[in-house]
């Protein structure tokens, strides 16, 4: 990467003084506020990857409400974490970082930030624990992206948009509003891992056979009264949890799954279909979480 990406101070004649000022300005917009001890740090930390040509910038932890525009002159940065501080927004020159990895978790936004989708080397994004309502189309430019956490936000539906996001392998979505959820989820056939538990939903759409690659299915804590047969076409599903939701009845189609642990406690399941001769041993009903 550092090939592509070669070091700031060979591509401009951006050096560790002028950087060192414009962070110097931007820990003085604080003056008197308790903010101001961490952006120093923040400042340290930057400087120190300016320093080393390093491709980590870890800012976790500090109680940013901004981040300095400045932090777009490390072109060599592709891990950014940002997790746990104040942020409501991001900076712009974002765009200008090759980054693979970025994490906002734990922040403070109310959407996703425009210059995610700008982000086309992105493969990892980290968005938990925020505030964001809606699902935006602003992502589906990230064709490189594999693992998505959206879990513990605001968000009610899943539109057709996250069809678009083809390589995707870890969808988490848990602990936020969802109702209803785009059939074309089914697009997304590289996806092992998908999280929809704790959320308001009262169907599963059919479309969810199509996930050939699917590995762990979580649909616990939600209000279902019924899974789809097509969950039974997935023969690489190894666990299926749906505990605490109203389902009566499991097909059999699914408890013929092989290697299947299914968790299903806290439902009025009335009974079980009955499960052919040999297929018992294969069918291991799990009662805890």
């Amino acid at each position: 990467m550092n090939g592509l990406f070669p070091p700031l101070n060979q591509i401009t004649p951006y050096t560790h003084k002028e950087l060192t000022l414009e962070l110097d300005d931007w820990c003085l917009e604080v003056r008197h506020d308790p903010e101001q001890a961490n952006r120093y740090t923040a400042k340290e930390r930057i400087l120190e990857v300016f320093r080393a040509n390093s491709q980590a910038l870890n800012l976790t932890e500090l109680q940013l409400t901004t981040l300095p525009n400045c932090i777009g002159k490390l072109r060599q940065v592709t891990h950014l974490d940002l997790a746990s501080n104040q942020l409501q927004s991001l900076p712009e020159s974002l765009k200008n970082l090759p980054l693979r990895f970025l994490s906002v978790a734990n922040n403070q936004l109310a959407e996703i930030p425009r210059v995610i989708g700008q982000l086309e080397r992105l493969e990892e994004l980290q968005l938990f624990a925020n505030a964001i309502a809606q699902f935006s189309h602003r992502l589906i430019g990230l064709h490189h992206l594999r693992v998505l956490d959206l879990s513990s936000n605001q968000i009610a539906v899943l539109p057709s948009q996250v069809g678009n996001l083809r390589q995707l392998t870890h969808l988490d979505l848990s602990d936020n509003r969802l109702h209803t959820i785009s059939t074309q989820i089914g697009r997304l056939r590289q996806l092992t891992t998908l999280l929809l538990n704790m959320n308001q939903m009262r169907a599963v759409p059919r479309a969810i056979g199509r996930l050939i690659q699917l590995n762990h299915l979580d649909l616990s804590d939600n209000r279902l009264r019924e899974i789809p047969i097509e969950i039974g076409r997935l023969q690489q599903l190894r666990e299926l949890n749906i505990l605490r939701n109203q389902i009566i009845e499991i097909p059999d189609e699914i408890l013929e799954l092989e290697q299947l642990l299914l968790r299903r406690d806290g439902n009025g399941v009335a009974r079980a279909p009955h499960i052919p001769l040999g297929i018992g041993q294969k069918f291991r009903p799990q009662t805890g979480p």
